[in-house]
């Protein structure tokens, strides 16, 4: 029997590669995987309510009546480091695992953080509004 791993990302600004080149290379033959744009978890339909595991972004919320709806579900996999999105009791009430990954974007948002840090205190967006206005002050 083939596995079948969906992917679910948000229609109104999907995050993921359209082609889910990582996750097909990683998965190779060991399972399908199928793309879903979904807007909430009502548009669950066909092939996406028979997967045997699902990866979900952030942005859309699963509820009890979305994971109520899964027919073959054994793990909802929140692609980032929190599962607050997911109804992780209805889950565990139909014995299906909840994982997220834990160190997702940590250096990203790491970097951001000291280049925000940085961006502060040198004043970068003052001086950028100053400079779109032709206001840039001579000896600073």
């Amino acid at each position: 029997m083939c596995k079948h791993i969906a992917i679910i990302d948000w229609t109104t600004a999907p995050q993921g590669d359209p082609e889910s080149t990582i996750e097909r290379q990683i998965i190779g033959d060991a399972a399908r995987v199928t793309r879903h744009l979904c807007e909430t978890d009502a548009d669950f339909t066909g092939d996406l309510l028979s997967a045997d595991a699902i990866i979900i972004w952030h942005n859309l919320p699963l509820t009890a009546a979305g994971i109520a709806r899964l027919e073959n579900c054994r793990a909802i996999i929140r692609n980032g480091v929190g599962f607050d999105s997911v109804d992780v009791a209805a889950a565990r009430a139909r014995g299906i695992a909840v994982c997220n990954v834990p160190d997702y974007g940590t250096e990203e948002v790491a970097d951001h953080a000291i280049a925000l840090a940085l961006a502060l205190c040198r004043q970068i967006m003052p001086l950028d509004a100053e400079a779109l206005h032709g206001r840039y002050p001579v000896g600073r």
